[in-house]
């Protein structure tokens, strides 16, 4: 997910569509690229924590684009070959970002959920009392 930083967060825009379409990502992994004054940083810290309420998994790698390359890419037609950390934090982020979805897609087909959203795994348990 690209994210600018506003006031020290994502946008409002951005926060509004993770509400509307968040069952399509739930349980499955979210990176965060984040541009501005400071790489987006705290916006991606904002976001991560939005990801976990709407039982997405944030992986901790993030691509955060300064305010010099921003500006570079938007401006002088840069791109992330011409700034060699960035090109290394994108691939790091990609490499955990396939590595989660491998994981948690066996994990997703193993569960399913009632109508109350409770989380069940195949096997029913009974409890005699």
């Amino acid at each position: 997910m690209v994210t600018p930083e506003y006031n020290h967060g994502p946008s409002a825009v951005l926060k509004n569509a993770l509400d509307y379409a968040y069952t399509e990502f739930v349980r499955k992994p979210i990176g965060f690229v984040g541009y501005g004054g400071v790489g987006a940083a705290r916006a991606v810290e904002q976001l991560r924590l939005i990801a976990i309420e709407l039982q997405m998994v944030p992986v901790s790698r993030a691509v955060h684009i300064g305010m010099v390359e921003s500006l570079g890419i938007m401006q002088q037609g840069k791109t992330f070959e011409d700034f060699p950390h960035l090109a290394q934090a994108a691939n790091r982020l990609l490499d955990d970002m396939s590595w989660w979805a491998k994981v948690l897609k066996p994990a997703r087909e193993g569960m399913t959920t009632d109508v109350a959203g409770r989380e069940q795994r195949g096997k029913t348990v009974s409890v005699t009392v």
